[in-house]
Protein backbone atom coordinates (compact mmCIF):
# COMPACT_ATOMS: atom_id res chain seq x y z
CA UNK A 1 0.00 0.00 0.00
CA UNK A 2 3.12 2.41 0.95
CA UNK A 3 4.66 2.14 -2.39
CA UNK A 4 1.50 2.66 -4.41
CA UNK A 5 0.98 5.84 -2.48
CA UNK A 6 4.17 6.55 -2.84
CA UNK A 7 3.85 5.31 -7.02
CA UNK A 8 0.49 7.71 -7.32
CA UNK A 9 2.53 10.56 -6.08
CA UNK A 10 5.20 10.58 -8.54
CA UNK A 11 3.17 10.15 -11.35
CA UNK A 12 1.31 12.94 -10.38
CA UNK A 13 3.75 15.01 -9.93
CA UNK A 14 5.99 14.02 -13.18
CA UNK A 15 2.50 15.09 -14.43
CA UNK A 16 2.04 18.27 -13.01
CA UNK A 17 5.87 18.87 -14.36
CA UNK A 18 5.05 18.07 -17.85
CA UNK A 19 1.93 20.26 -17.74
CA UNK A 20 3.92 23.39 -16.04
CA UNK A 21 6.75 22.46 -18.98
CA UNK A 22 4.54 22.90 -21.80
CA UNK A 23 5.35 26.08 -24.48
CA UNK A 24 2.17 28.14 -24.35
CA UNK A 25 0.77 30.84 -26.80
CA UNK A 26 -0.70 33.89 -26.62
CA UNK A 27 -4.68 33.62 -26.45
CA UNK A 28 -4.73 30.07 -25.43
CA UNK A 29 -6.80 29.72 -22.64
CA UNK A 30 -4.72 27.98 -20.05
CA UNK A 31 -4.21 28.12 -16.26
CA UNK A 32 -7.75 29.88 -15.32
CA UNK A 33 -7.29 32.61 -17.93
CA UNK A 34 -5.70 33.62 -21.38
CA UNK A 35 -2.12 33.82 -22.04
CA UNK A 36 -1.18 37.41 -22.81
CA UNK A 37 2.67 37.95 -22.59
CA UNK A 38 5.38 34.90 -22.79
CA UNK A 39 8.88 34.54 -22.72
CA UNK A 40 10.54 33.39 -26.08
CA UNK A 41 11.00 29.78 -25.14
CA UNK A 42 6.87 29.77 -24.65
CA UNK A 43 7.64 28.15 -21.07
CA UNK A 44 6.67 31.49 -18.46
CA UNK A 45 4.91 34.92 -19.13
CA UNK A 46 1.19 35.72 -17.28
CA UNK A 47 -2.36 35.07 -17.93
CA UNK A 48 -5.00 37.21 -17.29
CA UNK A 49 -8.49 35.98 -15.77
CA UNK A 50 -11.30 36.42 -18.69
CA UNK A 51 -13.52 38.39 -16.56
CA UNK A 52 -13.45 41.82 -14.25
CA UNK A 53 -13.53 41.30 -10.63
CA UNK A 54 -15.64 44.21 -10.34
CA UNK A 55 -14.44 47.58 -9.32
CA UNK A 56 -13.45 48.99 -6.31
CA UNK A 57 -10.95 51.88 -4.60
CA UNK A 58 -7.49 50.56 -4.33
CA UNK A 59 -7.37 49.44 -1.00
CA UNK A 60 -10.09 47.22 -2.16
CA UNK A 61 -8.56 45.64 -4.45
CA UNK A 62 -6.52 42.65 -2.83
CA UNK A 63 -10.14 41.49 -1.05
CA UNK A 64 -11.89 41.97 -4.43
CA UNK A 65 -9.19 39.41 -5.87
CA UNK A 66 -8.85 36.54 -2.76
CA UNK A 67 -12.77 36.02 -3.66
CA UNK A 68 -13.44 33.43 -5.56
CA UNK A 69 -17.03 34.53 -6.16
CA UNK A 70 -15.60 37.34 -8.44
CA UNK A 71 -13.71 34.95 -10.81
CA UNK A 72 -14.55 32.50 -13.54
CA UNK A 73 -15.24 29.43 -13.16
CA UNK A 74 -11.92 28.20 -14.61
CA UNK A 75 -9.91 31.14 -12.33
CA UNK A 76 -11.79 29.83 -9.37
CA UNK A 77 -9.13 26.75 -9.21
CA UNK A 78 -5.95 29.52 -8.37
CA UNK A 79 -5.31 31.35 -5.57
CA UNK A 80 -2.20 32.89 -6.90
CA UNK A 81 -4.37 36.00 -8.55
CA UNK A 82 -2.79 39.60 -8.23
CA UNK A 83 -3.04 43.18 -9.95
CA UNK A 84 -0.63 43.65 -12.61
CA UNK A 85 2.19 46.19 -12.30
CA UNK A 86 1.84 49.13 -15.10
CA UNK A 87 4.24 47.76 -17.26
CA UNK A 88 2.42 44.18 -17.38
CA UNK A 89 -0.87 46.20 -17.98
CA UNK A 90 0.31 48.06 -20.87
CA UNK A 91 1.10 44.79 -22.68
CA UNK A 92 -2.30 43.62 -21.39
CA UNK A 93 -4.24 46.34 -23.38
CA UNK A 94 -2.20 45.75 -26.27
CA UNK A 95 -3.97 42.30 -26.23
CA UNK A 96 -6.62 43.48 -25.08
CA UNK A 97 -8.85 42.31 -28.58
CA UNK A 98 -7.40 39.06 -28.18
CA UNK A 99 -8.08 38.41 -24.37
CA UNK A 100 -11.59 40.85 -24.98
CA UNK A 101 -14.26 41.48 -22.22
CA UNK A 102 -12.77 44.47 -21.03
CA UNK A 103 -14.79 47.79 -20.22
CA UNK A 104 -13.75 51.06 -21.88
CA UNK A 105 -12.92 52.81 -18.92
CA UNK A 106 -9.70 52.69 -16.44
CA UNK A 107 -8.42 49.36 -14.70
CA UNK A 108 -6.24 49.44 -11.42
CA UNK A 109 -2.32 48.69 -11.54
CA UNK A 110 -0.42 47.38 -8.74
CA UNK A 111 2.12 50.77 -9.47
CA UNK A 112 2.09 53.45 -6.90
CA UNK A 113 2.92 57.15 -7.71
CA UNK A 114 3.28 57.74 -3.68
CA UNK A 115 1.14 57.02 -0.96
CA UNK A 116 -2.03 58.32 -2.12
CA UNK A 117 -1.97 58.09 -5.70
CA UNK A 118 -1.68 54.62 -8.02
CA UNK A 119 -1.24 54.39 -11.96
CA UNK A 120 -4.46 53.36 -13.97
CA UNK A 121 -4.62 51.95 -17.46
CA UNK A 122 -7.52 53.56 -19.70
CA UNK A 123 -9.23 50.54 -22.19
CA UNK A 124 -11.32 53.46 -24.26
CA UNK A 125 -7.84 54.48 -25.12
CA UNK A 126 -4.22 53.98 -24.83
CA UNK A 127 -3.68 56.25 -22.19
CA UNK A 128 -2.67 56.38 -18.37
CA UNK A 129 -2.94 58.42 -15.71
CA UNK A 130 -2.16 58.79 -12.02
CA UNK A 131 -5.67 59.10 -9.81
CA UNK A 132 -6.04 59.04 -6.09
CA UNK A 133 -6.54 55.25 -4.13
CA UNK A 134 -10.23 56.34 -3.02
CA UNK A 135 -11.94 56.34 -6.95
CA UNK A 136 -13.40 54.02 -8.00
CA UNK A 137 -11.64 51.38 -11.18
CA UNK A 138 -12.28 48.07 -12.88
CA UNK A 139 -10.13 45.37 -11.52
CA UNK A 140 -9.01 42.39 -13.74
CA UNK A 141 -6.10 39.92 -12.24
CA UNK A 142 -3.42 38.22 -13.35
CA UNK A 143 -1.28 35.04 -12.48
CA UNK A 144 2.25 33.80 -14.08
CA UNK A 145 3.15 30.27 -14.95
Amino acid sequence: MKNLILTSLVILSLTLSSQAQRKQAIGKKFGGGIVFNITPDGLHGLIVETQDQGTCNWNEVPALIANPANHSEAGKAFTDWRLPDKEEMYKLYKKRKIVGGFTNYYYWTSTENNKTHVWNKSFARDSEMINIKCALKYVRAVREF
